[in-house]
């Protein structure tokens, strides 16, 4: 798990593609709405399966009680302006809930679908998880609490290649920042 404020030049980020919109998949603790906050975005929305994180990270912003799929496939008809994307619905059995346990591929193709993706920055957490030979965060071997994911950055990507420079910074789980070109 990362935290927001550990993305290198995030606030830099902010300013130049003027982001006024956070969009966080995962609530937990409220700490990506916090920091959203602090960089200024006044637009904050979000949202977990577990009801007492939901009811908690109310006071940071509109915090939805669903999945993270069904969350975005919403949420992409409403939200027009440049929006701050961070995509960090993982392994919910950790948290005491059920759902999928790797969401990114299926978030990252309802994304690929937004009017005006291509003005919007997409941060990507916990790519240590994924088992790509060319992924520099990889991590592997027993005793994590997270399953590995089969398949590449390069397929995750894909789709914002025409749209988005990607980057993916070592620190953290791991983050991919998709930017907009």
């Amino acid at each position: 798990m990362s935290l927001l404020s550990e993305v290198p030049g995030l606030r830099e980020l902010v300013a130049r593609h003027k982001l006024v919109a956070f969009v966080e998949t995962g609530a937990g603790k409220g700490d990506g709405l916090r920091y959203a906050a602090e960089l200024g975005i006044e637009r904050r929305l979000s949202c977990d399966l577990n009801h007492d994180a939901v009811i908690a990270c109310q006071r940071f912003g509109v915090v939805a009680e669903s999945t993270s799929t069904r969350f975005l496939e919403a949420m992409i008809h409403t939200v027009a302006v440049p929006t701050l994307f961070w995509l960090d619905a993982h392994w919910p059995e950790k948290f005491g809930c059920e759902g999928d346990p790797w969401p990114l591929p299926q978030e990252l193709a309802i994304l690929a679908k937004k009017r005006g993706i291509e003005r919007d920055v997409i941060l990507c957490d916990d790519m240590h998880a994924i088992q790509d030979p060319e992924n520099p965060t990889r991590e592997d071997g027993p005793g994590h609490d997270w399953e590995p994911v089969e398949g590449t950055i390069a397929q995750l990507v894909a789709p914002f290649l025409a749209t988005h420079t990607a980057t993916l910074h070592e620190v953290g789980t791991g983050i991919l920042v998709l930017e907009p070109r």
